[in-house]
């Protein structure tokens, strides 16, 4: 039986994590912050690498190697961004470097010794060696027939720590704050299935079209356009009254302020002038 795509497409996206985050804990073995990581390897290599992500190779790796937890990010006291409540609580991620056990000790030799990887490079090809064989035996032990990506997508999910929940205002009776909506397109972007679905509105420009018009087939009384105070439609207008006065169901889907409201109220006006009994 072939291997499922998505166990080497799996590997790749833990190798672009894994490289850059080793050489970062190399310099500074602190707790790394999630976002910046996740930045710099699309920075560096192109490929999007996904919080959902680091959680299946935690998943994977287990949490003595890669960990996920929330903590205060530091800002700047004079940032115009500082949170009015407190340091946000950002995603770290922590990563473990013990290198596997070495051979017994033996002088390499003159050839050797000059083409013996560098540390890191080592470190690496360590971590994805281990990941690579764990992924691959967690995916053949898999029992529930959902297939591989089902699976990898369940370890992700049950490795991401959820964040933690804003602290009270301090107000008897008051309501639990909701999630902000940063927060939830941030958890969104998290998915793999919906990271590519979802754009930056400050970096998206929609370019303006010029209004479409049409004229309308169906027989809608007078009294009705001069009531709404309408002299022309919108040709998503126009097709939706007249599939709605032929009686088949429809879903107009459109803009906001783009005149929905109008698609609907003008069949239902024409039939309480037709029917005044109509329900």
């Amino acid at each position: 039986m072939s291997e499922p795509p998505v166990v080497a497409q799996t590997v790749g996206v833990f190798r672009a994590f894994a490289t850059l985050a080793v050489f970062l804990v190399l310099r500074n073995p602190q707790p790394l912050r999630l976002d910046t990581l996740l930045a710099g390897i699309r920075q560096s290599t192109g490929r999007a690498v996904l919080e959902s992500d680091v959680a299946l190779f935690r998943g994977i790796l287990g949490a003595r190697t890669i960990d996920l937890h929330w903590a205060a990010a530091a800002t700047d006291s004079d940032s115009d961004n500082q949170d009015k409540d407190g340091d946000s609580p950002c995603l770290f991620v922590s990563l473990s470097l013990a290198r596997d056990p070495d051979p017994p000790a033996k002088r390499p030799s003159k050839r050797q010794r000059k083409t013996v990887a560098p540390q890191p490079v080592l470190l690496v090809k360590q971590l994805v060696d281990r990941f690579s064989k764990s992924l691959r035996e967690r995916i053949s032990t898999h029992q529930d027939g959902d297939g591989a990506a089902a699976l990898i997508d369940r370890i992700a999910r049950e490795n991401l720590p959820p964040r933690p929940s804003p602290p009270a205002s301090g107000l008897q009776g008051a309501e639990p704050a909701a999630s902000s909506v940063p927060h939830l397109l941030a958890t969104l972007k998290s998915s793999r299935f919906y990271a590519d679905q979802l754009l930056d509105a400050a970096a998206t420009t929609v370019p303006a079209k010029p209004a479409s018009y049409q004229a309308l087939s169906a027989d809608i009384d007078p009294a009705i356009w001069s009531a709404l105070s309408i002299d022309q439609l919108y040709s998503h207008q126009a097709q939706a009254i007249s599939a709605a006065m032929q009686g088949r169901s429809l879903v107009l889907s459109t803009s906001t302020a783009s005149g929905k409201s109008t698609a609907y109220q003008v069949p239902l006006l024409q039939r309480l002038l037709d029917d005044p009994q109509s329900t």
